[in-house]
């Protein structure tokens, strides 16, 4: 974009007219700057051909700005091409002013600008065709009641003792082209007549006199003559208004009376030409015509833009919205291109950088949280560090998320074997105890002894009743811990399936 602007500058500063051989320091260094662009623009262009392809669908030249970008070249290729040749170069170098067209493709607000226009053109040709009718009956209309009238202009008539040749040149007294009168002819009801012509004007000086016949006996006499009194004759001799441009004598000048009229630029003017010399009423033309044609046609044209502007602004928002999904989805890259259209090589090495980043991101951040979950759980007590801890494989932890129902399941069958294995401990302890037992009522019965009278406490007792105690608490810690593995086991499927469901 830069060397876009900076080619505009470059353009916008050559003076061909003041130095066009190029031997100015200043035109030689503007030369050199040209260069720089053109070989710039070609690089860029040699590019995109080698990554994109050149024929085919997704190529190059497949899309209409790459086109543009490639005519320009092209042009500016010819035109080094010819000054080796030493030709005329003045009618390639007017491509030139082809080249910030490519700032176009640049910028995304641009670009839509101009795709709005394109798209507008069917409805609007709808529209153009609606103006057609409109200019071809108001044409018809002003060719057949003002045909000729605006060349009507007063002529003189001569007095009856002056007859060709013999009359004295000073009749044929021409009017100014500043002071153009339209008349109208006594058939018509116009409102200038020949009979009204203002008197003649030399300066500040208002002339009255009459033109004397001549006579050879009497001396020549110097007055001030109103010549337009002589000119009473109204006839069709003279140009139309505006150097010959206005005038309603066939439908092709009438279509540009109309334009006038519609465009609003110098309208009255016209309008006054016709009603001096055709009538007063037809301004009942004009403001129907200025009605229809600026009030109406031109809004409907901004109607139809407006409108189509909208609906291109959704689609490209639409469009982008998508694009955005698309390249920030978790999807692989498999996924992503099996069911689009074939793109170009370009684009595929765009999208593949893209995937890897995506796919390198999904990974630390997945490790992050696995890190972040642990470090949570020792701090809470629920995976203490000592060997009774439920024992998993580091290659499983790194394989499966924390909230994985795989996770959830492993959790679960570690907690039944530390149960089952506390459960066989307890029944080896209790089967301890309950020999014990046997031994001691063995030895009360042979001594004599009585249990509830002389009952002495041995370490055999004691230990028995601390392996008692010992396999009730074991056998309440079990429990504990099964049933907390079984409601965080439920929490994680019901968690599990309420993120399917939001899904």
């Amino acid at each position: 974009m830069i060397v876009i602007l900076l080619n505009c500058v470059t353009l916008g500063m050559y003076q061909p007219c003041v130095d066009d051989a190029c031997v100015t320091n200043r035109c030689k260094i503007l030369q050199i700057f040209d260069d720089i662009i053109f070989a710039f623009f070609s690089l860029e262009m040699t590019i995109k051909i080698v990554a994109m392809g050149a024929w085919g669908k997704g190529t190059y030249l497949a899309d209409s700005w790459n086109r543009l970008d490639f005519f320009i070249v092209l042009a500016g290729a010819l035109e080094y091409c010819l000054q080796v040749e030493n030709l005329n170069l003045t009618a390639i170098r007017t491509i030139r002013v082809l080249r910030p067209l490519r700032a176009i493709n640049r910028i995304p607000s641009m670009r839509i600008l101009v795709m709005l226009l394109l798209d507008t053109l069917p409805m609007l040709g709808n529209v153009l065709l609606l103006c057609f009718f409109v200019f071809f009956i108001f044409g018809i209309v002003g060719v057949q009641l003002w045909e000729g009238i605006l060349r009507q202009r007063c002529v003189i008539k001569l007095p009856d003792n002056v007859s060709p040749p013999s009359y004295l040149v000073s009749f044929y007294y021409e009017f100014s082209k500043e002071q153009d009168y339209i008349c109208s002819k006594p058939e018509d009801s116009g409102m200038h007549l020949c009979q009204n012509l203002p008197p003649y004007r030399i300066g500040p000086l208002l002339c009255n006199d009459s033109a004397l016949p001549y006579s050879e006996n009497e001396p020549t006499a110097t007055a001030c003559v109103n010549w337009n009194q002589y000119y009473t004759n109204c006839t069709q001799l003279g140009n139309n208004p505006f150097q010959g441009t206005i005038s309603f004598d066939n439908i092709g000048l009438a279509w540009v009376a109309i334009f006038l009229v519609i465009s609003l630029e110098g309208w009255t003017d016209i309008m006054y030409y016709v009603q001096d010399a055709h009538s007063f009423w037809d301004w009942i033309y004009f403001v129907l015509l200025i009605v229809i044609g600026s009030f109406f046609m031109i809004n409907l044209c901004l109607v139809v833009i407006a409108t189509q502007f909208s609906e291109t602004k959704k689609r490209e928002m639409e469009r982008m919205r998508q694009e955005r999904a698309r390249f920030t989805s978790s999807s692989t890259l498999a996924s992503s291109t099996n069911n689009s259209e074939p793109t170009t090589c370009y684009a595929e090495i765009v999208k593949y950088i893209a995937h890897l980043y995506r796919r390198l991101k999904r990974r630390i951040i997945k490790k992050l949280r696995l890190y972040k979950y642990h470090m949570q759980r020792r701090k809470e007590g629920l995976i203490p560090c000592t060997p009774e801890t439920i024992t998993l494989s580091p290659n499983k932890i790194k394989a499966h998320h924390p909230k994985c129902p795989r996770m959830s399941a492993m959790l679960a069958n570690s907690s039944i074997t530390n149960l089952q294995q506390k459960t066989a401990k307890q029944d080896h302890l209790q089967s301890n105890l309950s020999i014990n037992r046997t031994a001691a009522n063995n030895n009360n019965t042979d001594g004599g002894t009585v249990c509830g009278e002389n009952q002495v406490s041995s370490p055999e007792v004691s230990e028995i009743v601390s392996l008692e105690n010992i396999k009730n608490n074991a056998l309440n810690n079990s429990t504990n811990f099964l049933n907390e593995d079984r409601q965080k086991v439920l929490l994680l499927k019901s968690t599990t399936k309420i993120n399917r469901t939001d899904k």
